[in-house]
Order: structure tokens, then C-alpha cells, then sequence
């Protein structure tokens, strides 16, 4: 469990990507427990992002503008102008800066909260500061929704960072690592006086053949009042590990109580396997159930999606349940023709392909 009583280091960790939700921590072992010696060990991070499928041919760019795409004084969006980068040396940032891609399907939103967690957990940096004790980080929520950061009346971004409290241990090298996160001040109209809790335990990072790495991240949100009251919402997502090495994920989330939905309920799963590591082909199921009470008439909404997919298709099967009525949709698309949209991106030198580092309150993206 995190020792508050610890002095706390604060750092300004502004990486990107991010956001959202999630448990408790048990206890952690100490980083020198067993003669372990924590100045030598090495850090994990865990992947920054989850997709069922992954882009595959050429995209086409897409002539319709972002949902907040930059706007030019007549409220036109500016045109896409692709540059001359035959100079630009390849071993320059330009090259060499990971690019992150993912593809969007209508079946694909409770992996919206999945990698909004994942982006948050970047932010804290816990590969990073390992074993430096508990500390202060400062997460940038906005980076986690696709650049749909606040601004003020003048068009400059307004920074606003939650203070996380995070401590990340690991005992050797070859053993897991723990880390627990205590968000004391989650601010939230559904759920006054609430504290978020949460722990991470990583395995392994990202490699070839492990392509989400091998970990078990869970969640809750409490009442900090009264914090032996059932939790407003709990959580969990992680790796699977088989027998066979084909990839998989799992992730659940609910909120509410499925005893009372008309104070509103809800659910969000997703169960991903992968034939190899590569993504070629899949299987995976989605869910979304939504209850509420609307004009004294409770409302539920449940979406279950069954999709396949390999190099070339992508096949999904949609049941949708309104609370009356089972509607069924089959829907195959191709695999490898796609709208492509930009949502975040660097500014490198034209001459050098040296990325150019911005202070500035100005958001770009």
C-alpha cells in the first residue's frame, strides 16, 4: 500500500497519450527485500496502447477534417500539405520517432477507456522511477482524449495537471513490478467525494513476440467519505497468458449497481486473441450494456459485438438489444482500404529532421 508518511518527490512528467480509471493496491515488496539491490534493477513500462486490429495496406487521407482540427480564419480546414522529406538524413528524429496507429470501429469503444488508462499510465512514468519511492506526478488528462484539450477565450491551451501519488517497486530484474497509484481528488459531478485506486503489476514490456507485453492493471473509484461503501466504479484489464503464446487481452469495467439501474448502470468488456503476434488474424468480442432512468422510464441499451478478421477482412456480427427488441447485423469490410486522420504530431527542422521541442501554453495538434 502507498506509505504517504514517506517524504514525496514531485515531479513534472509530461509525456503523451492518456486516460482514465482504476484498484487498489495491496501491499508491494520493498525494492532491497531478499538482498535485492534496487540501484541495479531496471524499470517497466507497460504498452501505451491496445488495438484488436491494426492497419494493414494504404490508408487513404481522409478529405474530412478531425472533430477538432485547426481552423483557418474563414472556418475552413487547412489543407493537407505533404513535404519534401527526400533530404532529410534517416537517422534524424523525423525517422527514428515512433509513431503510434490505430483503427477505429464502432465495436471498438470500450477500447477507448483501455487506452485512455494506458496513455495516464505513460504519464507516470513508473519504468522510469522505479524504485525511487513514492512520488508526485503530474498527469495531463487532455493528452489522453486526441489532442481535444481545453483552451481559453484567446485560442491558447490551458494546462491543467491532476497531482497523482504513484509508487513503482520492483526487487530485481528478473521479478515482477509493482505499482500502485492513489488519485485523491478525482473530480466527477456522478461521483462527489471520490478517490481513484489503483495498481499495476508488469511481467514483461512490449517485444516482437509479445506484442502488449504481460501485465494485470486493476481499478476503483471510492467515496472518500464513506469508503466502505461499495465503489462507484471498478475495473480490469490485462494480458492472458497460454499455453499456445498466441496473444491476448481482457478488460471489464462496471458502474453502478445492477440492482438499481435506474440510477444508472453500466458495463464495458472487451476479450481479444490474436493467431500470432504479428495481428494478422483474430477473433474478439466486445460489450457495452447502459441503463438509465430517462423521463421515469428506465432505459437499457446493450451492444455485443462479435468480430473476425485476417490480412485481407474484417467481419463483424452486431446484436443490439434495446431492453425489447434483438436486432442482428453483419457487417464485412476490407482490411486494407481505410480513411487515415492525423491526431497528433511533432514539428521537426525541414533541413536537419531534428524534432523541435515547444514551451509554449499554445496546444499544437
Amino acid at each position: 500500500m502507498i506509505n504517504l508518511s514517506k517524504n514525496l518527490r514531485n515531479y513534472t512528467i509530461l509525456p503523451a497519450l492518456a486516460g482514465a480509471l482504476l484498484v487498489l493496491a495491496g501491499c508491494s515488496p520493498s525494492p532491497e527485500g531478499d538482498g535485492g539491490n534496487a540501484g541495479s534493477v531496471s524499470g517497466l513500462e507497460m504498452t501505451t496502447t491496445m488495438s484488436v486490429v491494426t492497419p494493414t495496406g494504404t490508408g487513404v487521407i481522409s478529405a474530412s477534417p478531425p472533430v477538432n482540427g485547426p481552423l483557418v480564419s474563414t472556418g475552413i480546414y487547412l489543407p493537407l500539405v505533404l513535404a519534401d522529406t527526400s533530404t532529410i538524413p534517416l537517422n534524424s528524429d523525423y525517422f527514428l520517432d515512433l509513431v503510434n496507429t490505430s483503427v477505429w470501429d464502432e465495436s471498438m469503444g470500450p477500447l477507448d477507456t483501455v487506452n485512455t488508462i494506458l496513455c495516464i499510465i505513460a504519464q507516470a512514468r513508473v519504468g522510469d522511477l522505479v524504485n525511487t519511492g513514492p512520488y508526485v506526478a503530474l498527469i495531463n488528462l487532455d493528452r489522453c482524449e486526441q489532442g481535444q484539450g481545453q483552451t481559453s477565450a484567446n485560442g491558447a491551451a490551458v494546462l491543467k495537471y491532476e497531482k497523482w501519488t504513484v509508487e513503482s517497486v520492483r526487487a530485481f530484474s528478473n521479478s515482477p513490478q509493482y505499482v500502485n497509484i492513489w488519485w485523491p481528488n478525482f473530480e466527477d459531478s456522478m461521483f462527489p467525494d471520490s478517490a481513484l485506486m489503483a495498481q499495476a503489476v508488469i511481467s514483461s514490456e512490449v517485444s516482437n513476440d509479445n506484442p502488449f507485453g504481460s501485465f494485470e492493471f486493476n481499478f476503483k473509484l471510492i467515496n472518500k467519505i464513506l469508503p466502505a461503501d461499495p465503489p462507484y466504479f471498478t475495473g480490469s484489464l490485462r494480458t492472458v497468458a497460454r499455453s499456445d503464446s498466441k496473444p491476448q487481452f481482457e478488460f471489464i469495467s462496471e458502474a453502478g449497481d445492477a440492482f438499481n439501474q435506474a440510477a444508472g448502470y453500466n458495463i464495458e468488456a472487451v476479450n481479444a486473441l490474436f493467431d500470432d503476434a504479428s495481428g494478422t488474424a483474430g477473433v474478439a468480442k466486445t460489450f457495452v450494456w447502459n441503463s438509465s432512468l430517462q423521463t421515469g422510464v428506465l432505459v437499457t441499451q446493450q451492444d455485443t459485438y462479435r468480430l473476425a478478421f485476417d490480412a485481407n477482412n474484417f467481419l463483424r456480427s452486431k446484436s443490439e438489444f434495446d431492453g425489447v427488441t434483438v436486432t442482428n447485423v453483419d457487417t464485412c469490410l476490407d482490411r486494407t482500404t481505410f480513411d487515415t486522420q492525423v491526431w497528433r504530431y511533432n514539428v521537426y527542422d525541414a533541413t536537419t529532421g531534428k524534432r523541435t521541442e515547444l514551451n509554449s501554453s499554445f496546444s499544437f495538434s
